[in-house]
């Protein structure tokens, strides 16, 4: 009995290392497929979403001036642009589960923000507070969902021992 355990975990630890063996030689597709994905498409496209988003940050809070100023901003900028931001993201087709799950993730993220931006954008033309609320709820709901997003890059990152540096693109 003794010997077949031996065999056993023999057998378990030679097929460990075939596995490993091979992935040394191909290279673990998730890591290929994540670099692949943060420094071939993210790059450009967050530039995107950075010009979108200071576009509309210059128009509100502390920035805010009237409404006329933060619509045209919405209307010239900041829609039409994030707009090209999520159909980049929407593009993007990973060829592998963990970066197809976040991309997605990211997705969710960015069409919810788009769509407070133009709920944004109904609330004052219409002159509607209460549109106002709701439209401020999905932006942060868009952004927590972006903040959801970085922590799972990280995690697939260490996971597949990807280093990913993070700058504000320009």
């Amino acid at each position: 009995m003794g010997k077949k355990i031996w065999q056993v975990a023999l057998i378990i630890i030679g097929v460990g290392v075939i596995i490993r063996g091979i992935y040394m030689i191909i290279g673990d597709p998730v890591e290929k497929d994540l670099l692949d994905y943060v420094n071939n498409h993210l790059k450009s496209a967050e530039k995107l979403s950075i010009r979108a988003t200071d576009a509309y940050n210059a128009t509100t809070g502390s920035n805010y001036k009237d409404d006329a100023t933060m619509s045209d901003s919405l209307k010239q900028i900041t829609i039409p642009t994030y707009s090209q931001f999520a159909d980049s993201l929407h593009s993007l087709k990973p060829s592998t589960v963990d970066v197809q799950g976040l991309n997605a993730k990211y997705i969710s993220a960015t069409d919810t923000q788009l769509a407070g931006f133009k709920m944004m954008l109904i609330a004052l033309e219409k002159e509607d507070s209460t549109i106002v609320v709701e439209a401020n709820r999905m932006i942060q709901k868009g952004d927590k969902g972006i903040i959801d997003f970085d922590n799972a890059l990280d995690s697939v990152s260490k996971k597949h021992d990807v280093e990913i540096t993070k700058k504000k693109p320009k």
